[in-house]
């Protein structure tokens, strides 16, 4: 009789741990196309360019300069430089920005879609057509 009960339990224990997995209730942007560690890059390239906004300081003109800033923000101090995301020049972060331009992406995007980040802070997994659309902040850094 156990024997028989036990299957059935373990599938309803199985079932029930399957569903809540899901549901995790997070507001995390859901992807189609894009890389999700291109996503970590942006956020980190979103939360680095506020705090060189906010201190005062200038923003990287150069891939390479990125890699200073690896040891707070290791997402973007990795990813640019390596090429995975790419930043425009001048691009910064605005929350009031009515106008967004992409001021980093994933490599890529604008060819085949994927993460952006918009000036205004969003991020968007957006189709490629939609990437060419929304223009950028200025040239990428080399």
């Amino acid at each position: 009789m156990f024997c028989q009960k036990a299957p059935k339990s373990l599938a309803l224990v199985f079932l029930l741990f399957v569903s809540f997995a899901g549901c995790s209730g997070s507001s995390e942007p859901v992807s189609t196309t894009g890389m999700p560690e291109a996503l970590d890059g942006l956020k980190d390239l979103a939360e680095l360019l506020k705090i060189l906004e906010s201190e005062g300081r200038s923003f990287p003109k150069k891939k390479s300069e990125f890699v200073q800033h690896d040891v707070m923000h290791p997402a973007a101090g990795t990813l640019i430089p390596n090429g995975t995301v790419v930043y425009f020049l001048g691009g910064k972060i605005d929350s009031n920005d009515a106008n967004p331009k992409i001021v980093a992406m994933q490599a890529g995007a604008d060819k085949g879609g994927g993460w952006v980040l918009l000036s205004n802070g969003e991020l968007k997994d957006l189709p490629a057509d939609q990437v060419a659309a929304l223009g950028t902040s200025g040239k990428p850094v080399q």
